[in-house]
């Protein structure tokens, strides 16, 4: 069956089963307990001559929060299949991109490099030819390679809304063999995407570009069952346009029903309530999806003996602190989730608190999968992941953006300036380069005693030792990989 006649295929998936399996599922999790509807199926036995080295299932979404999964303590929506794999595997609880900014965290997301060092410093820019992505690692091991969704690094579009689903050049495919993407895009409704031939194919009218882009997905996994693979699937939602979302998701929540976050300011909890309805509605989609996903993996006995990895770029501020979207170095637009499932090697219903970032994803998956990796910004904890070394010794991660809030979406909350972040266990601090030749703390908080940010002590004369600290760490970061653009800045005290 062709990509095509798959995504046509696909118009005739049941609305009712849909609504069965959500309404199934919230019951089977309650009380952290795992019911009949996740056990394991007996599947077939992996094919004869399959590699030793594992698959790899990459997926991960676009603008999710941390926070937002019901096995992270929200209520308002019910994400089982997200809490199956955290009860299978690791949850991180206390993971950072390290750019609240589409291309940027992506960067980190392929290399391991804080986006500076990958050449992606703001979106629309092109990834660096001399550094190595993941999928070339695992390419030249052998493994077959595939991409689908949005890839948003080869850049060099102007303007980039005139460039919606724009073929990447098979020549910038990055290791990734399959192709099954664009650069980037956003209409849910209306989804297109190109193939590695560089042929585009639009997916059929009504069809949700997730439902399409999983069926995809199952199709590469079936496909290539008996040899090692490598998938990378990148899901478009809960990024916005908040409209476009399926009536039937969106219908399980009422504004009225939704409780916030307690930095969301009274002038915009209105809004915040109905805008939240339609994001719980787009993750809870996703989380059918990744189902999908986990079913086929037991289906075809690959369960045990595949990396399955689920994550997001960045987060969404969901008008907590009266802000929308990203570029903030607020828990909600910098924490994203991190979960990681192998159950050859990583025994399950763990949570790690330490402090980690996006950019230790590729080595760590690359130290499950037992390839070497180039060198990089990030830390493997794959040893501490097999329980076969402690965590890696880490005080703090770091973050970049090329601006502060969004404009066109935070009038008189944007700053056109960059700013850099550090977040040890117990506070964050935000510099923001105020001139050409300095940099000012604007932020500071006390997250062991302040979770919601909601005192800024940046301006507090009682924190001395603390504002060197983060500084003089703030300033290390800077030197030891190289930001340019930050090194040699003044920072007054």
């Amino acid at each position: 069956m062709s990509d095509s006649e798959t995504l046509q295929s696909a118009k005739n998936h049941s609305v009712l089963g849909r609504r069965g399996f959500v309404k199934g599922a919230a019951g089977v999790i309650a009380g952290g307990t795992l019911g009949w509807g996740y056990g394991c199926h007996g599947g077939t036995a992996r094919a004869v001559g399959a590699a030793e080295h594992p698959n790899l299932l990459f997926v991960y979404a676009d603008q999710m929060r941390e926070m937002a999964m019901s096995c992270s303590g929200d209520p308002n929506l019910a994400t089982p299949n997200m809490d199956r794999l955290a009860a299978e595997g690791v949850r991180f609880s206390r993971m950072y991109t390290p750019s609240p900014l589409c291309s940027p965290a992506r960067s980190s997301l392929m290399t391991g490099l804080y986006p500076h060092n990958a050449g992606v410093s703001n979106n629309n820019m092109h990834l660096r030819e001399d550094v190595r992505c993941i999928a070339e690692i695992t390419a030249e091991a052998g493994y077959r390679t595939g991409h689908i969704g949005k890839w948003h690094l080869h850049g060099n579009f102007d303007p980039p809304r005139l460039s919606e689903y724009a073929c990447v050049p098979p020549e910038h495919h990055r290791g990734f063999k399959y192709w099954a993407g664009f650069e980037h895009g956003h209409k849910y409704f209306q989804s297109s995407y190109c193939t590695d031939t560089g042929d585009k194919i639009s997916i059929p009218q009504g069809l949700y570009e997730p439902d399409a882009q999983t069926d995809l997905a199952i199709k590469f996994i079936k496909k290539n069952a008996a040899a090692p693979w490598h998938l990378d699937l990148s899901w478009g939602p809960p990024h916005f346009p908040l409209e476009d979302v399926k009536p039937e998701d969106l219908a399980r929540h009422k504004p009225e029903d939704v409780r916030l976050r307690p930095n969301v300011p009274p002038a915009f909890q209105e809004q915040a309530r109905r805008d939240l309805c339609h994001y719980y509605a787009m993750i809870e989609n996703l989380d059918w999806n990744l189902g999908r996903l986990l079913s086929t993996l037991d289906d075809l006995g690959l369960r045990r003996h595949t990396i399955v990895v689920f994550t997001a770029d960045h987060g969404d501020m969901m008008l907590s602190h009266g802000q929308h979207y990203k570029r903030r170095p607020q828990e909600e637009s910098s924490k994203v989730p991190l979960l990681i499932r192998y159950p050859e090697k990583i025994s399950a219903n763990r949570v790690c608190g330490e402090i980690v970032s996006l950019v230790d994803v590729v080595p760590t998956v690359l130290g499950l999968m037992e390839l070497d990796a180039p060198a990089v910004d990030g830390v493997s904890f794959a040893g501490w992941l097999r329980k076969a070394a402690r965590f890696p010794r880490r005080q703090a991660v770091f973050m970049e953006c090329p601006k502060l809030g969004c404009r066109d979406y935070d009038p008189g909350l944007f700053a056109r300036a960059p700013w850099r972040a550090v977040r040890t266990r117990q506070y964050k601090a935000v510099f923001l380069k105020i001139t050409q030749s300095t940099a000012q703390l604007v932020q500071l908080f006390d997250l062991s005693r302040d979770p919601y940010e909601m005192k800024n002590l940046a301006q507090s004369s009682q924190h001395p030792s603390i504002r060197h600290e983060l500084t003089r760490d703030i300033i290390s970061w800077m030197r030891r990989t190289g930001d340019e653009e930050f090194i040699g800045l003044e920072f007054p005290p």
